[in-house]
């Protein structure tokens, strides 16, 4: 029962996402978006808002525990003027989404990924071997 609860209200939300970047335009020129401890949020939503909007320059999804890699995936694939990215909290997002995020996003400034606990070493050494560190001003 609250397994399935959990499930509708992932559509609901899903739904209600979609259909809302469907009706109001003007959210396409947006540079910033905090999505930061929306908890029912799932890969699917931030899929479709990165999507709709290509001009963000600031992503907060802090605590917004149930993305993976495949949000990271499509963030680092149309989001290629992001500049900050909190993902604090994100405990199923793993070294490959950071890299990911790293490739495709070139004018990354900031991110910060306190609390990933899937995280190992190994995407530190990334960010700091893919020279990100000259752009970089703050890693956390």
């Amino acid at each position: 029962p609250k397994a399935v609860a959990e499930k509708v209200m992932e559509r609901v939300i899903e739904y209600a996402i979609t259909h809302l970047l469907d009706f109001y335009g003007l959210y396409k020129e947006l540079k910033t978006l905090d999505l930061s401890h929306c908890t029912g949020l799932t890969d699917y939503s931030v899929i479709e808002v990165v999507r709709s909007m290509p001009h963000l320059h600031t992503i907060n999804l802090d605590g917004v525990v149930n993305i993976t890699d495949e949000s990271l995936l499509y963030i680092g694939r149309l989001c290629p003027n992001l500049k900050q990215l909190t993902l604090a909290g994100c405990s199923k997002i793993t070294d490959d989404g950071v890299v990911e995020v790293a490739s495709g996003c070139l004018e990354l400034e900031e991110i910060v990924l306190d609390e990933c606990s899937q995280l190992s070493d190994a995407s530190i050494a990334f960010l700091i071997n893919f020279d990100l560190t000259v752009r970089l001003k703050r890693l956390s």
